[in-house]
């Protein structure tokens, strides 16, 4: 975790993109004590992912697998984008853009062709996340990187990691996760193997609760119908988690409407002490790819209706 400066200002940029096949990340940063959060709050806070670290050829050029794909090295051609922005393409080949697969709908980065622009079919995992927990360990909890995204326990199939944070809330944003369920990467592979992968989820927002991202509470896309851009389009996204002290709220980039929405008691799930407090902060992580995480403001308010600013 470091801080930088960009041509937009001071950021805090949590983990950060590297070569494939690059040693996973963590980062998580917490405010200096425990917040009051039992009977309501708002938090509000701006975030960019950028630099997603690799290319993937389709879904096919993996044996065995139909979501698997081929990494592509940093010094091969991915596929190449079409000109204009793949968002408002409308037919390829008589093909409908919503029909095509997600990897070629992507237009988001794997580096930067000579005139600028990102190249299409970037793979940058695995996520961020806004905790509100009440685990032991305060200001020392952590989860696993890779799948865990910094807060939950490592579900994939080889994992040897258990650390969770628990009780907790947590909202976790996700441009690519589980791209480190891979079936052959790592120093004891040759150099001539082709490194292999898949991801279970992309571009979603979704709330899970005791440190398991597994079944979320509730999940969707964070692209929809009427709201542009994804979470790994290059621009700053401003998320609110809103709590009334019986259920909570996610709110995308001021929309006046949830995005989500669901009923729950902090207390009930254990996340707050006795007195109604908690610790609040962010962890992210990487795995068999990565990307940059930045966190460019946050906010917090203690009174269920406020504006955090």
């Amino acid at each position: 975790m470091k801080r930088v400066r960009d041509a937009g200002g001071q950021r805090l940029r949590l983990v950060h993109s590297l070569a494939p096949r690059a040693r996973a990340q963590f980062g998580a940063v917490w405010y200096h004590r425990k917040l009051p959060v039992r009977r309501g709050f708002e938090v509000r806070f701006t975030v960019q992912f950028q630099r997603p670290s690799t290319c993937a050829m389709p879904p096919g050029t993996a044996p065995d697998d139909d979501r698997a794909v081929r990494l592509c090295e940093p010094t091969e051609q991915c596929e190449p984008a079409p000109q204009g922005n793949a968002a408002a393409v409308e037919e390829e080949g008589g093909v409908a853009a919503e029909s095509r697969p997600l990897w070629r709908r992507r237009w988001t980065g794997c580096g930067v062709r000579a005139d600028g622009t990102p190249r299409e079919g970037a793979v940058g995992g695995e996520g961020l996340a806004l905790l509100i927990h009440n685990d032991p360990a305060g200001l020392e909890a952590s989860g696993c990187n890779g799948p865990g995204v910094g807060y939950a326990f490592d579900a994939s199939y080889f994992s040897t990691c258990p650390r969770r944070i628990r009780p907790s809330l947590a909202l976790q944003l996700s441009p690519h996760r589980n791209v480190s369920l891979v079936r052959r990467l790592g120093p004891h592979v040759a150099s001539s193997e082709e490194p292999i992968l898949a991801w279970d989820d992309s571009d979603s927002v979704g709330l899970h609760v005791n440190g398991s991202n597994v079944h979320a509470l509730l999940q969707r896309s964070f692209h929809q119908p009427g709201r542009p851009g994804t979470l790994l389009d290059y621009q700053p996204h401003t998320i609110a988690l809103v709590s009334s002290g019986r259920d909570v709220s996610v709110f995308l980039d001021g929309e006046e409407d949830p995005s989500l929405s669901h009923p729950l008691n902090m207390s009930a799930i254990g996340a707050v002490d006795a007195a109604g407090y908690a610790w609040v902060g962010f962890t992210a992580a990487t795995g068999g790819t990565s990307l940059d995480a930045d966190l460019l403001d946050f906010a917090f308010c203690s009174r269920p209706g406020c504006t955090a600013a």
